[in-house]
């Protein structure tokens, strides 16, 4: 799969959650819990996703 991303929002997202999307992508390495998030119409496709990545819940 390829992952694409706004590099303004990548750096606070590391500010924020202390996670970089490059390294929050590992989750879809193993099992995950997935929900498309439909409440607004953002003109492109949203999933929040759970799942394990080394020790850590992401």
């Amino acid at each position: 799969m390829r992952y694409t991303w706004d590099k303004k929002k990548n750096r606070y997202n590391i500010r924020e959650h202390g996670i970089a999307f490059e390294d929050a992508k590992r989750i879809f390495e193993g099992p995950t819990v997935e929900r498309t998030d439909d409440r607004f119409d953002y003109g492109q496709t949203r999933i929040y996703a759970v799942g394990l990545m080394e020790v850590r819940i992401s």
